[in-house]
């Protein structure tokens, strides 16, 4: 039933933020929502992203960006408003504690998602708990990231996809 529920948030959620609908009646949709936005900013200043979704769209190897209809869950979801560069990991907010959950829900004004330097200092420090998949487990673990078993990482990685589709069908 737990797995129903996660998945049915989770879905809603990404209803949401493809159609730009406000987020009303639960708050733990929303305090996921802003800190996987905090975190997607994290990752983009820390990492410089920019730079790297820029080379895939000037390369001489003419990738191409996914339509909306080809995009998965996280590419539709992704804060980050890059073509190509999408970070792919699940957010676990109920490891967070108490007082940094209160935090969260104390941010969210009018359903706006505003993200600051005191929220990232939160993302920066949490959010290698919040992205393991086996919170118990350090690395030694390998999680699935596909249907087919071919992308697979340690349970700690931050996981970023590339997405682009082909000229051709």
């Amino acid at each position: 039933m737990n797995k129903i529920l996660i998945i049915s948030c989770f879905l809603f959620l990404t209803n949401c933020f493809v159609k730009k609908e406000r987020i009303e009646h639960d708050e733990n949709i929303s305090v996921q929502a802003l800190y996987r936005k905090a975190l997607d900013h994290y990752f983009l200043e820390k990492l410089d992203l920019k730079k790297y979704d820029s080379l895939l769209a000037t390369s001489k190897l003419r990738f191409i960006r996914r339509s909306t209809k080809r995009q998965n869950v996280y590419q539709q979801t992704s804060t980050l408003a890059l073509n190509y560069i999408y970070l792919r990991n699940n957010i676990y907010i109920e490891r967070l504690d108490k007082k940094r959950l209160v935090f969260l829900q104390s941010r969210i004004d009018n359903q706006k998602l505003n993200v600051d330097e005191e929220l990232i200092e939160v993302v920066r420090k949490t959010y290698s708990e919040i992205i393991n998949v086996f919170p118990e487990e350090k690395s030694s673990r390998t999680v699935l990231y596909s249907k087919d078993g071919k992308k697979t990482a340690p349970n700690n990685a931050v996981i970023f996809e590339i997405a682009h589709q082909s000229e051709f069908n």
